[in-house]
This record gives C-alpha cells, sequence and structure tokens, in this order.
C-alpha cells in the first residue's frame, strides 16, 4: 500500500506541530520551576525561610492588618553556632475592641515565639503597633500605638488600646501621652479607675507623671497644678517620688521665688513628704526643698553601714588614736551616675598596732596652678550619719567618700586639680592627684561647688574602683 504524498504532508505537519507544542510545554515548565524557586509569597522579606513563612502565618488573621521581619546575625560561630536577633512588628486593626485586640496579640505572639532557626540562638524582639504611623527622623516611623509584648502580650495590648480609645494620642509599654493638660487629667482620672499602673506625658514632654504603680489622681493634680503657674518650663514627677520644676525665669527673679513659695505653701498628696528640687535656665542654680514643707522625720543618729556579711573590726577600747604617720592616704578613681560625681579616700593603717580613728577627713580643693578654691564648701554626706570610732587592724583600710553635683567648667584652668587631704587632727596635709584610666585627670568642681564628705568608717572589698 503506498500514500499519496498529499497524506505524507500531512503526517509530516502533524508530527512537526506535535513537537513544537512539546518543545513549548518543557519550556513552560523550566520557567515556571524557575520562578517557584526565586518567587516567594513574602516579597521583601531578607530573612531565614521559616521566619519568612512565620510572616504569612500572622498575617492570616483577620485581625492583623501587616507584618514584618528583620533578621541580624549577632555572631557568627562556624563551631557553636550563630546568635541572631529577629525584629518583628506586626501592625493590628486600629477599629478592634480592647479585648479582641489583646487575643490578636496573644496569637501572634504564640506564632512568633515558637520560630527557630535550625543552628542559630535566635531570640525575638517584637512590636505590636495599631494606627497611622507619623515619620520622624530619618526612616523611623511612630504610630499611635507601640507595645513591646513582654510576658503577657494580651493584657499589655488590651490595656494600651483601652487608653488609646480614651484619650491618648499615643501609647508605648506602661506609658501614655495626651495632647495636653486638661487631656492628661481626663487620661490619669481613667487610668487610676483601671488600676493601670501607666505613666503619663503631654505629647511635648513638658508635663510628666512617671510611675510603676497604679495611678494617683492626686499626684497627678500636684504635677498639672505646678505646670499651669507662670514661668513653669517642665515638670516632672519621678517614679522615685520627686518633683521637679524648671523655669523660664532667672536665678533670684521674683517669677522664680513666687514658684518656690508656692510649691512649699501647697499640701502634698496625702500629707506625705515630697522632696522637689527647682532649677533655672542654664542650670546653674539648684534649690531643694519639701513640697508644703512637710519633712520626713529627722533619721536617728548612726555610724556608716557596713555591707551585709562584713564582720566590724573588733572595737579595742585601750587602742591609741591614728596619728598622720601611722596613716597612707590614697584617692580612688572617680565615678559618675545620673548627673552626680563620687570619689573615695582610703586610709591603710600602716603601723604595726591596731589605732583608732574618729571624725571626717578635710578637704581642700585646688586648681592646677596651685591657687585654693576658697568658695568649695563641705557639708555632711547622709542625715543621721555620725562619725564612730573605728580602730583600725594593720594592714587595714578606712574609707571616706566624697560626692556632689555635676558643675560646668567653662575654662579647664578653674577644674580640680588636686587635692589635699587632713586625715585626723594635727597631721601633715597630703597631696593628692585625682586619675583615670588615662592617667591624671581633673574634677568638674567649680567655685561654688557643695561636696558631701563622709566620715572615716570600715572599708569593704569592691566598694569603689581604684
Amino acid at each position: 500500500m503506498s500514500l499519496r504524498p498529499s497524506r505524507v504532508l500531512s503526517v509530516c505537519q502533524h508530527v512537526l506541530v506535535s513537537r513544537r507544542l512539546l518543545i513549548l510545554l518543557v519550556a513552560a515548565l523550566v520557567v515556571v520551576a524557575a520562578v517557584l524557586i526565586v518567587w516567594r509569597p513574602w516579597d521583601g522579606c531578607d530573612a531565614p525561610d521559616e521566619l519568612c513563612n512565620a510572616v504569612d502565618e500572622v498575617e492570616k488573621s483577620s485581625d492583623v492588618v501587616a507584618a514584618a521581619v528583620s533578621y541580624d546575625v549577632t555572631r557568627a560561630d562556624p563551631k557553636d553556632g550563630d546568635g541572631a536577633i529577629a525584629g518583628w512588628t506586626v501592625r493590628l486593626a486600629d477599629d478592634l475592641t480592647p479585648y479582641r485586640a489583646g487575643a490578636a496579640a496573644q496569637r501572634a505572639d504564640a506564632i512568633i515565639r515558637r520560630q527557630h532557626v535550625p543552628g542559630v540562638e535566635l531570640h525575638h524582639f517584637i512590636d505590636l503597633v495599631a494606627g497611622e504611623p507619623e515619620q520622624r527622623t530619618g526612616k523611623v516611623l511612630i504610630y499611635p500605638v507601640d507595645v513591646n509584648p513582654g510576658s503577657d502580650p494580651a493584657d499589655r495590648t488590651t490595656r494600651a488600646f483601652d487608653l488609646w480609645q480614651h484619650g491618648a494620642t499615643r501609647v508605648s509599654t506602661g506609658a501614655a501621652e495626651a495632647a495636653d493638660l486638661d487631656g492628661l487629667s481626663a487620661l490619669a482620672a481613667y487610668a487610676a479607675a483601671r488600676g493601670y499602673p501607666t505613666s503619663l506625658a503631654t505629647t511635648d514632654g513638658s508635663v510628666r507623671y512617671e510611675t510603676t504603680a497604679p495611678v494617683a489622681v492626686e499626684q497627678v493634680q500636684l504635677v498639672l497644678d505646678t505646670a499651669r503657674l507662670s514661668d513653669v518650663a517642665t515638670v516632672v514627677r519621678y517614679n522615685t517620688g520627686q518633683l521637679s520644676v524648671h523655669t523660664t525665669s532667672p536665678d533670684g527673679s521674683t517669677g522664680t521665688e513666687a514658684i518656690k513659695r508656692w510649691i512649699e505653701q501647697r499640701r502634698p498628696p496625702g500629707g506625705d513628704p515630697i522632696p522637689y528640687t527647682l532649677t533655672s535656665p542654664g542650670y546653674a542654680d539648684v534649690q531643694e526643698g519639701w513640697v508644703g514643707n512637710v519633712r520626713p522625720p529627722a533619721p536617728k543618729p548612726h555610724p556608716v553601714p557596713l555591707p551585709a556579711g562584713v564582720r566590724p573590726w573588733p572595737k579595742g577600747a585601750s587602742a591609741p588614736t591614728c596619728t598622720g604617720t601611722d596613716l597612707k592616704i590614697t584617692l580612688s578613681g572617680p565615678d559618675a551616675a545620673s548627673g552626680r560625681r563620687f570619689l573615695a579616700l582610703f586610709a591603710r593603717n600602716v603601723s604595726d598596732r591596731p589605732c583608732a580613728v574618729k571624725g571626717v577627713p578635710t578637704v581642700r580643693f585646688f586648681q592646677a596652678d596651685g591657687a585654693q578654691q576658697t568658695d568649695v564648701t563641705t557639708v555632711d554626706s547622709t542625715p543621721g550619719v555620725v562619725a564612730t570610732r573605728v580602730v583600725v587592724p594593720p594592714g587595714e583600710e578606712l574609707i571616706a567618700t566624697l560626692e556632689w553635683g555635676a558643675t560646668s567648667i567653662i575654662d579647664d584652668a578653674d577644674a580640680t586639680a588636686s587635692l589635699r587631704v587632713t586625715a585626723v587632727p594635727h597631721s601633715r596635709p597630703t597631696r593628692l592627684v585625682p586619675r583615670d584610666d588615662r592617667g591624671p585627670t581633673t574634677l568638674d568642681l567649680a567655685d561654688g561647688a557643695r561636696v558631701q564628705i563622709s566620715p572615716w568608717a570600715q572599708a569593704a572589698e569592691g566598694w569603689t574602683k581604684r
């Protein structure tokens, strides 16, 4: 049987078309496979797949608007494994009720906390946010609600949404802001009624009430009343209970004195003592006192307390008084914290017998040119602490501490370059030069400074750095 030429042509064309279709199909499959390898549904997620999958899982909640994760390797260790931080931002829907927001936060937190990357010690940092963000410096976005969930994401987020929906302009972990004083007053009343331990502030930060306990309305009212006075720039009630007031009027002006009189005539909430500080532009002068002039009872006289576990030296009633040659005087390195400066004097008994010391060292301060700073005042260190007789065994050390507030030194020549210490009466003064890790240094002790000096006491290991 033979095929006609037309039939042969038709069969060849069919085979050719089939082959072309097969080639196109294979090419399409290759493209799809490549897309599946390269493309990920979490477009823009620059993190391990385990975390990017979790982003997708978190976003499946109807109460979550968006989620994102950043990934930073903090330690590269081929032997023991890497260390990394995963920074999560989960944006919740704005219109959720407080309890529904809390439940959504709990679900998202649970998903995130169970994520791990093989061979990596991973730490999760989570921000639960809501509201329309405001862009501040650089690319930093500030959300009306921004909560670190901690160990109780549901409670923290519920509280944040509740305060936001009752007038707060911004809520963060443990704090809320209001637009003005009236808004802050209303927010304080609501937080107090709910028993919330929430710090409060105006949006511009000029008025702040800090607390870790439930809001006390009377305490907030004291802050608000102070803020409404003329010439008051900022008012802060710290978590310690102290009231700090900064004015726009100069030191000694009628405006500053009027604020001081008002504070000292204002009855403190509950009648409890509340310390205050009052400063003017430049912070040159710091006035201190008590709200309503209500002071704490004077402490009973007591010696410098020893740390727990430190055994006091024997009293040695027959020990003679230490002389200047019995004691070698040295100085610690200077230290600083929260605007305060600290220094320690040491007196080592270099004799071969116990001797006794009672009193406070006499200290004089000198500038680099050798001139004595005559306008530096020395006062007792702590109310109630008194000098007691201490018998120093051979080779042991006494300690006396110096403390003062940081002062502004315009010219380095005005700073303190050396001290002269008279350890005990009738002894020869010892000249000491302050030193830090780099060598000789100066102290920011300008004329007018007020230095608190403690009595000599038994030194304990680790009390201050050398």
